[in-house]
């Protein structure tokens, strides 16, 4: 008999390349299609324009168009064969790194595509990985975290001559001394410029299945010791829980469920929001709360007979048909900064087949929005250039397509 709890820790991605039907709504008659094509040649993408209503009738600044010109591709070549795509990064020279989940090691291609080098290999030796979970780059470094299924160590890999350098332990010897970190494990690294990492800690979901749980913040060195008190606190990710006869138990999150966002800045300001509302926080390096950021969003109603109809699992069903949900579908998908310290904002609209991203002054100030399609996700944006994870129709591999982002201004 299965006694055991079993937690699904899965991140669903609305309307995700994959086609997964949990928690979608049905999908528009009016698709929009990317402006992508199997080869490496410029095409220019004109999102469309929306109404800024958050900036003042009194504001004669010019409000920029933006646009976006495909540029190049990443991913299998005729070297390498590159399986699921865990996540990626870029550095300042535009090199691409790919963190491979299926060969548990990293691809680095350079800015033309063609293919540079791999870092890393399976294994529990020095820079080798049991698994690949988030990677970095800061200070002329690759920090990649090494997943199992905790990120509980991170290595550091030289971008100047592709050297193994040195292993940052993440579970820290002294964190019997903090309480709130009682049964918390590492769950996000951020490298900070003073050669210290901001983490966070988390619980296993198997510990909080219908409560409430928290995501813990503390400063680190590189030995691993915690050398501060709690930065911030954020709530976690919430789960829908669903109890079978015998006491078997399955959570699974779904994206109409509100989680927290979180950002840094170019200049180590921290940025904190719930995805339910347009409202983002900023505290600095050290969590005193500074200010926030706050622009109206009619949110999308959220139909849960429409959710029942166009999710496929039966057991994911019940636990939309048993659970009382929230009226409206979040306000904010991702969050993330540009290295110009831009804030890149993505909303979630009553169109399903896209997102409304907004680009934000660290201020708050709008600067543009445009719609993009939410089955190519943009994860990254360095140095003029937007990079999406985009899925090949014929081949059906991921790939990490780079545009050029042109920005022209207009009344």
């Amino acid at each position: 008999m299965r006694s055991s709890t079993l937690i699904l820790l899965l991140s669903v991605f609305f309307l995700s390349c994959s086609g997964e039907k949990s928690g979608e709504r049905s999908p528009s008659t009016n698709q929009r299609e990317a402006s992508t094509t199997a080869e490496d040649t410029s095409q220019v993408r004109e999102p469309v324009a929306t109404e800024d209503s958050s900036k003042p009738a009194a504001d004669s600044k010019l409000t920029p168009e933006i646009q976006f010109e495909r540029e190049q591709r990443f991913g299998s070549t005729d070297e390498v064969v590159v399986g699921t795509i865990e996540t990626f990064t870029v550095d300042d020279s535009g090199r691409v790194f790919i963190a491979d989940r299926d060969q548990t090691t990293i691809h680095v291609y350079n800015p033309d595509g063609s293919y540079n080098t791999s870092l890393g290999r399976e294994g529990k030796g020095p820079g080798e990985f049991s698994g690949i979970g988030s990677i970095k780059i800061h200070a002329g470094m690759l920090y990649a975290a090494d997943r199992s299924p905790f990120p509980l160590r991170v290595h550091a890999y030289s971008l100047d001559s592709w050297e193994f350098s040195h292993t940052i332990p993440l579970w820290s010897n002294n964190r019997g001394a903090f309480e709130e970190l009682n049964g918390k494990y590492p769950s996000q690294f951020y490298p900070r410029d003073d050669e210290s990492f901001l983490v966070s800690y988390s619980r296993p979901g198997t510990d909080y299945l219908d409560e409430e749980s928290f995501l813990h913040y503390y400063m680190q060195d590189e030995n691993g010791e915690i050398i501060s008190d709690k930065i911030f606190e954020q709530k976690d990710l919430r789960y829908l829980v669903y109890k079978y006869p015998d006491g078997y138990t399955v959570a699974y999150t779904f994206p109409f469920l509100e989680k927290s966002l979180f950002a840094i800045s170019k200049d180590g300001l921290l940025y904190s929001a719930r995805s339910k509302e347009f409202l983002i926080k900023v505290y600095n390096r050290n969590g005193k709360y500074l200010r926030e950021i706050q622009h109206p969003f009619n949110q999308t109603e959220l139909n849960q007979s429409e959710l029942v109809v166009n999710t496929e699992n039966k057991v994911r069903r019940k636990m939309i048909n048993q659970h009382e949900l929230p009226e409206d579908w979040p306000a904010l998908e991702t969050m993330f900064f540009y290295d110009e310290n831009r804030l890149w904002v993505s909303t979630i609209v009553e169109d399903n087949e896209v997102y409304e991203w907004w680009i934000l002054e660290d201020t708050g100030e709008v600067i543009t929005k445009f719609e993009w399609p939410r089955d190519h996700p943009i994860e990254e944006v360095r140095n003029d250039k937007l990079y999406a994870r985009e899925t090949e129709d014929e081949t059906g591999l991921e790939k990490i397509v780079r545009y050029d982002i042109v920005m022209t201004e207009q009344r």
